[in-house]
This record gives structure tokens, sequence and C-alpha cells, in this order.
């Protein structure tokens, strides 16, 4: 006989699958039949999973002729290579080549997927509400995200390393998560931002450290060297600079002055600096949202998994943010959102935050140019109310371990009283 308690269970699993099996039908429908065009504001190149075709090919010449970072381009399409070889002698190790591109790119797929469906998993256990997972599934078949299913882009790869990673701190093998986090770091250097995920958690003591910084220590020998190639060789887009661009733009185009994209990102970035600057300085003086931070920063601090994916995923998507981003680095931010969701019934700053990161997620570059002058604007807010969370978040885990320090070196060495 069934239990009348399990059926809010039972509803509530059902919910927490509905994300991840949008993005899976919705990804495997369009990835066999190619019908890209059907998302209008997915920029579709000539061939499927093309950034994933990179590695493969290239992976393929390692194992017949010799390849090497210095060799010409093996890409289909012509491109430069610009990965870490690190990726290619992995290919290579499990024998994969070209004609594996499209049964990987499925494979990348249904992975997102899966970290997906344990973002719906952990929400469950944050009381999340149907309405939480209708918003997450709006983020996951977003343009940005079937974006970065339809390059086979690696960065989902990543975004799984990271959500491993966040999984080990939380289960104290904190050894094994740093180590994780390292790797990540050398495939794709911006997870370094993850690195304040070993702050989680009382008892962990200094093993994760030692596992990043081994790791990037002989890691490292093998990169420093490669590292200008790929500078040199990596696309450098104009669009992405802090979400203001486009508005910047406009204003260069009404001047009638033709602008260099260097000029473009650093007046994003100098007016992005601004805006985190005035917003610091409300969050300081203004007692409404500065109590939203500390209310946000303790809820997270009281539920381990919540701090780890904001701070390992939100760190991540923030040093990439900080460099030459593309919108299908907006992945990371699908951990961050499922943190905030639940936080929504209660605060209205994760409320903001929440809704932010999902039109940003549709009203991105890839959007007419009027649309994204309106994401740019709501993003130009918001992003700062998300790094001052993160700061605040980060300063607090610091100030714990701190604490923890203290209380180990007064039990080691315990006073004397006459």
């Amino acid at each position: 006989m069934t239990n009348p308690s399990d059926t809010p269970k039972r509803a509530s699993k059902i919910w927490g699958a509905i994300p991840s099996l949008g993005l899976l039908f919705t990804g495997l429908y369009l990835s066999i039949t190619g019908k890209w065009s059907l998302i209008p504001w997915v920029p579709v190149g000539p061939g499927p999973f093309m950034d994933l075709v990179a590695l493969t090919s290239t992976a393929e010449c390692l194992r017949t002729s010799g390849w090497t970072l210095d060799s010409p381009s093996c890409d289909p399409y012509d491109r430069k290579f610009n990965y870490p070889s690190l990726w290619v002698y992995v290919f290579a190790l499990f024998r994969l080549d070209a004609a594996d591109t499209s049964w990987l790119g499925v494979a990348f797929l249904v992975l997102l997927c899966l970290v997906v469906l344990a973002l719906g998993s952990g929400m469950r256990t944050s009381g999340a509400r149907p309405a939480d997972y209708l918003w997450l599934s709006i983020a996951t078949v977003s343009p940005a995200v079937l974006f970065a299913v339809e390059r086979g882009n690696v960065d989902i790869l990543i975004l799984a390393l990271v959500l491993l990673a966040t999984l080990a701190q939380i289960h104290r093998f904190s050894g094994t998560a740093g180590f994780l986090v390292g790797i990540a770091t050398l495939l794709k250097l911006f997870p370094i931002g993850s690195s304040g995920l070993l702050l989680v958690g009382r008892g962990r003591g200094i093993r994760g450290w030692i596992g990043l910084f081994a790791t990037l220590a002989v890691g490292t020998i093998l990169l420093v060297p490669e590292l200008r190639a790929i500078g040199g060789r990596t696309p450098s887009g104009d669009l992405v600079s802090y979400g203001m661009s486009v508005p910047i733009r406009w204003a260069y185009q009404w001047l009638d002055i033709q602008p260099h994209p260097l000029a473009l990102r650093l007046l994003g970035l100098a007016l992005f600096l601004i805006f985190l600057a005035v917003i610091s300085i409300v969050a300081l003086r203004w007692s409404p949202l500065r109590g939203q931070l500390a209310t946000s920063a303790n809820y997270m601090l009281h539920r381990p998994q919540a701090a780890g994916l904001f701070v390992a995923s939100g760190g991540a998507w923030l040093v990439s943010y900080a460099t030459d981003s593309f919108d299908y680095k907006m992945i990371f931010l699908l951990p961050v959102l499922a943190v905030l969701l639940p936080m929504a019934h209660e605060s209205w700053l994760p409320r903001i935050l929440s809704v932010a990161i999902v039109l940003e997620m549709w009203l991105s570059s890839l959007m007419p140019a009027p649309l994204q002058v309106v994401g740019d604007l709501v993003w130009l807010v918001t992003t700062p109310m998300l790094v001052i969370l993160y700061l605040t978040l980060l300063w607090r885990l610091l100030q714990d371990r701190l604490v923890e320090f203290r209380e180990g070196r007064r039990a080691d060495y315990p006073s004397v009283t006459g």
C-alpha cells in the first residue's frame, strides 16, 4: 500500500527532472534533425559541433602524423588550434577522431542534462517549489545554453568537473576537490575562480589547497610555453564587455567614429567598475540591501551544498566574464540560479538576481541589437550585485576558516592556569 506521504516526494522528483528532460528533448531534436535555425538566435556554423570537431580532428592528427602545437591546422574549417595540448593527448588516449564527433556531441548534451538533473535534485532538498523548476527550465533551453550544445563546447565538461569538485568538497574529499579544480584550470584557465570552493565546510584542513597547488605546479610546467600561442589564436569579440558594449557602440555610431574593438572592451570594463563601485557604496550605506546581502550569505553558510555551488560555479563564471568570454559560458550560471531560486521566496535580492540571470540568458549578444540593449542594461545593474554577494559569501567563509584555525591552535596549545 502506498504511503500518502510519499506522494509529495514523488511529485517533487518529477518536477526536479523537468529542466533536464526539457533540455534533453530539445537538444536531441535539434542535434538529430540539424534544424538549429528553428532557434533564430543560436548562430549556426557550417557544421555540427564545431568546437568539438577541432579537438577530435587534431587528436586524429596526433595519432597518425605526430601533431604539435606548431603544426599546421588539422581543423576541417582551417581554424587555428587554441586549446591547451592536454586536450589533444586525452582525446588521443581514448582513440577519438573526427568520425566520433557526432556521438561525442550528443554525449556532451547528455552530460549537461545530468548536470541539470543533479541541480534539480539539489533544489528539492532546499525546498524548491514547482515555479522554481519552471524558471530553471526556461534557462536551460535559452539561446546561451543551446549555443553551448550546438557548438559541442568543452565548457560543458568543465562545468561537470566543477560540479564533481563541489560534491567532493561537501563530502570531505578535499584533496580530490582541489585536484579536480586544478585539472579544470589547466584545461581552460578560468576555473581557477572555483578555488574558493575549498573554503566551504569545517574540518577540511589544507588538503584541498595542497591538491590544487600540486596539480597546478605540475601542469603549469607543460602549459606555460603554450600560453602565448593560445592567447594569439583565441578570437576576441567586442560585444561581450560586461554588458555595455552595444550601447557604447551605438554612441560611437551616433558620433560617426569608428571604434577599436579594444576600446569597446576597455570602456565596457570601466563602466562596469564604476557601477560596481556605486552599488558597493549603496550596499554599505543602504541598510535594506546590506541586510539582504547578509541574509543571503547566512542562508548559504548554513547549507554547504548551496555555498559550494555558488562559490565554485559563480567564481568560474566571474573570472571568465573578466576575460574574452562568450555567451555559452553562461552555463556556469545554471548552478548559481539553482541556488538562488529557493532563496527567492524569502528575500527580494535573490529574486531580482534570478530574474536577471534568466533574462540575460535570453537577451544576450545572440539577440537582435535592440533586445541586446535591454539585456545589457539589466545585466549592468545586477552583475555588480552578484559580484558583491559572491565576495560577501567568500569573506564569511574565510572568516569561518580563520576562526576554525584559531580554535584548533588553542586546542593544540591549551592555556596553563596556576
